[in-house]
């Protein structure tokens, strides 16, 4: 969100370096990021699964 990086006096081209530190070249891979009071950024990714068709009984 926009708002909280300005909040935080960052901006987006921060956020995305910090992403690519961590091997993250699209913002849509992240499920959640959040910063902690000494600004240390802590990422959760999606978890992307493909269902395979019968893999859970329903057809």
């Amino acid at each position: 969100m926009k708002e909280n990086l300005a909040d935080a006096k960052l901006n987006e081209k921060w956020l995305m370096k910090q992403l690519n530190g961590y091997g993250i070249e699209n913002i849509k891979d992240v499920f959640y990021a959040g910063l902690d009071t000494s600004n240390n950024l802590y990422i959760s990714r999606k978890n992307v699964q493909e269902e395979t068709h019968g893999k859970y009984g329903i057809e």
